[in-house]
């Protein structure tokens, strides 16, 4: 069973898309000109058909060093169609065939960015086609000046996509063939070391990933690396050195240059930031771009390097702010149909006028709103780290409860969900104060907070939600010893499961979750005996005693923790358990939910009892709480689904890839999150 309404791949079928291509397949068809014409679509014959001898020291040769200012990479791109249909078709007469397929890669690009921008946004794909696929500027980009940057900028979006999948080595080999299309897109790279350091990515990783970046570069443009033409033209030309064009002069011989320090200046903020999403990520990178067209007199194409990533934010619907976004287009348009297309005096009733006061004007509003586009897309990358507890610090759930009754089962299955890079997962008995054997054990059982070093939890637990790192040490039950301190990292999700996890006000007063995990007494004394008897070679005699011995204990310190709880789950028998000797007593169980009703759950739970195998119940009650009640089965596809479609924030905090619980526990976890990002809006 489905329920997605959204599928990225619907996008194509949609009368937005279909009227985009047919636009751009017109204007393909009618407009090969100005650097395309000249020189590209000449560059790529002379390399197919001289069976692949070097066009830059042929074109260099010529005096024509502005022939092609790309690497190889974009070189083999642009060779494709005339390598496969060179056979069938003319491309050196030009003609209506050959242009369209001269722009089919340029087209292919266009295509990938919106099929890349439509996954992350998927609650938001009108908008990615009316922004994006619909753009003039980009339209006019790729198909009426007929600029090569969306090739590159689509392989950097590839790499982006791959890295956020954790695909780390196949993204930094894109980057790495991004930038042998076109060296500027170089300036990324920092911002991908940034983003592995902090999303703690394994060093070893890092540098297989740098090994295959720099490697892909080598060997794409190996067949030129080594001749003084192919850098030259690539490296020595007009719009490289437009890089260091605005400065500040000091006296006869020192400068400051401006996009160097604006570029830094990003680094350094980008580095000091403790928590990376995919927002602050793209927010970045835009604002990067961006900062180059506001120091220099950007080209037509250059404009590529930015638009994307303002839709990225403007897609996500806040506001009627994307009247900024509509502005720059609107300038840009006007601006550059001046600059293309009007001679620099006009004839307005036989006097003659002078252009290049609008032509200034007019370049003036558009930097200006480029600047004022940058800083908005700036302030709403910062603005959704800084409202989200999960991404500005860390978010702190306590999960109580007696010994053997799931609390490890959800725990595990929410650091299923988030990644173990995402989580970290304190276990309450790290803090006994004993090891197993001890004389002490006779005078105290497990349950009594004298018996575990609670306060000394309450500091550990304060370092970490202050994003400090702490050393713990572990309690082993194979041996029932402590393990040396370990080394434990603060990350996005902290669980601290235990017994008194709820215990401490002080404790409780750090939380920003706190669950309770209550089964049915007979069925939480079955699942001790299986989980004892199984895991750590305990007989069903002894485990019986020590619930009886720890009965008193359970009531007076675990089961009043249920009163300080935000949710409750309790695990229920349909039919009693009588004979708790009997481990292989298999029993039809139900899940009760309980929490505040201030949570809207009701549209998540229709999808829910949507799926035949589920039934789920749901109720007001008296005392400001809400119970679900939930019955049967669900895959975890399904779940996996179901939260794609209700919690699309689950990505916006960098968890691209999950692994979901199926069946009753899935469903409670699915709750949980749910209830956290509701909680934190």
């Amino acid at each position: 069973m489905s329920l997605t309404t959204n599928p990225v791949h619907n996008i194509f079928k949609t009368p937005e898309f279909l009227v985009g291509l047919a636009i751009k397949l017109i204007f393909a068809f009618f407009f090969v000109q100005g650097l395309f014409a000249q020189y590209f679509m000449p560059f790529t014959d002379y390399f197919v058909s001289s069976f692949f001898e070097n066009p830059y020291q042929y074109y260099l040769a010529r005096s024509e060093g502005e022939a092609f200012p790309y690497p190889a990479g974009m070189l083999y791109i642009m060779s494709l169609p005339r390598l496969i249909f060179g056979s069938f078709i003319s491309f050196s007469n030009g003609g209506a065939s050959a242009n369209i397929l001269a722009h089919l890669p340029i087209l292919a690009a266009d295509i990938l960015i919106l099929y890349i921008l439509s996954a992350w946004l998927k609650m938001h794909q009108k908008y990615v086609l009316w922004f994006y696929w619909l753009s003039p500027v980009l339209i006019y980009i790729n198909y009426v000046h007929n600029q090569l940057d969306v090739l590159p900028m689509a392989l950097v979006f590839a790499s982006l996509f791959m890295l956020l999948k954790d695909r780390l080595i196949l993204a930094f080999a894109i980057l790495g063939f991004a930038v042998a299309t076109k060296t500027h897109i170089a300036i990324v790279i920092p911002f991908f070391y940034i983003y592995c350091l902090k999303t703690r990515i394994d060093i070893k990783l890092i540098i297989y990933g740098s090994i295959a970046c720099l490697m892909t570069f080598i060997i794409v443009n190996s067949p030129f690396i080594s001749s003084p033409d192919f850098w030259q033209m690539i490296l020595n030309n007009d719009q490289q050195s437009k890089l260091l064009d605005t400065y500040l002069a000091y006296g006869d011989s020192n400068y400051f240059y401006f996009i160097p320090a604006s570029y830094l200046f990003l680094l350094l903020r980008a580095y000091i930031i403790k928590g990376y999403n995919r927002n602050i990520f793209v927010m970045f990178l835009g604002f990067s771009f961006g900062s180059l067209l506001l120091f220099i007199v950007p080209t037509a194409g250059w404009y590529y390097w930015v638009v994307p990533f303002l839709v990225y934010f403007y897609a996500q619907g806040r506001g009627k702010s994307f009247i900024l976004f509509i502005a720059l287009q609107v300038f840009y348009i006007l601006f550059f149909l001046i600059d293309s297309y009007l001679t620099p005096t006009i004839m307005i009733n036989g006097q003659p006028f002078e252009m290049d006061g609008i032509k200034n004007l007019i370049f003036t509003l558009l930097q200006t709103t480029l600047i004022l586009n940058c800083l908005w897309i700036y302030r709403q990358g910062f603005d959704t780290y800084a409202k989200n507890k999960l991404t500005s610090k860390p978010y702190l759930m306590g999960i109580s409860g007696d010994s053997g009754v799931g609390k490890s089962t959800i725990s595990n299955a929410l650091s299923d969900i988030f990644g173990n890079k995402n989580v970290t997962i304190i276990r309450g008995d790290d803090m006994h104060k004993w090891e197993r054997g001890h004389a002490k054990w006779s005078e105290f059982t497990h349950l009594n907070p004298r018996a575990n070093e609670l306060h000394q939890e309450v500091r550990q637990i304060q370092y970490l939600k202050q994003g400090h790192d702490i050393k713990r040490r572990h309690y082993n039950h194979d041996n029932g010893q402590f393990t040396d301190a370990l080394k434990i990292h603060s990350k996005k999700l902290i669980i601290l499961e235990g017994l008194h996890s709820l215990y401490l006000k002080k404790l409780r007063d750090l939380y920003d979750l706190k669950v309770f995990v209550s089964p049915d007494k007979n069925l939480q004394k079955h699942w001790k005996i299986v989980r004892d008897t199984k895991k750590r070679g305990y007989t069903i005699e002894k485990i019986l005693e020590q619930i009886s011995s720890r009965a008193k204990d359970s009531e007076k310190y675990i089961d009043i923790q249920a009163n300080y709880a935000d949710i409750i789950i309790s695990t229920q028998p349909v039919n009693e358990i009588t004979d708790l000797k009997n481990l292989d007593a298999v029993t039809e169980l139900y899940t009760k939910f309980n929490c505040g009703n201030s949570i809207y759950f009701e549209t998540l739970l229709d999808q829910l009892n949507q799926y035949p195998d589920l039934d789920i119940g749901h109720e007001y009650n008296d005392d400001d709480t809400q119970t679900i009640i939930i019955k049967g089965s669900i895959s975890a596809e399904d779940l996996h689904e179901i939260a794609e479609l209700n919690i699309p924030s689950l990505e916006d905090i960098g968890i691209y890839q999950t692994h979901w619980t199926s069946g009753q526990i899935g469903v409670s976890t699915l709750l949980i999150i749910y209830y956290i990002f509701e909680d934190i809006k």
